[in-house]
């Protein structure tokens, strides 16, 4: 699955191509995972999304879809949202 250019402004994954799918696999540099602290509503990505040590978000949207995805060191998530699919 091929990588997709992202970008973090005032704290939200920008998906970038409007909607709210992204095709491909999400990694965030280690500057934009300083930054992140939410995701977007509605948010789908085909690939894995990978969140890895986003300290600062403390929770996933209700509707999250996503291909596979790491938490690991998000400690601030404390549950994951009901509405959530992991393909």
């Amino acid at each position: 699955m091929a990588r997709t250019r992202n970008s973090v402004r005032n704290g939200i994954l920008v998906v970038h191509g409007g909607g709210n799918t992204i095709h491909g696999d999400v990694t965030l540099t280690e500057s934009q995972r300083r930054k992140l602290t939410r995701l977007p509503e509605g948010l789908k990505v085909t690939g894995f999304l990978n969140l890895y040590c986003c300290r600062r978000l403390r929770a996933l949207p209700e509707d999250l879809h996503a291909g596979s995805l790491s938490i690991e060191g998000c400690a601030n998530i404390k549950a994951l949202p009901a509405g959530m699919r992991i393909d």
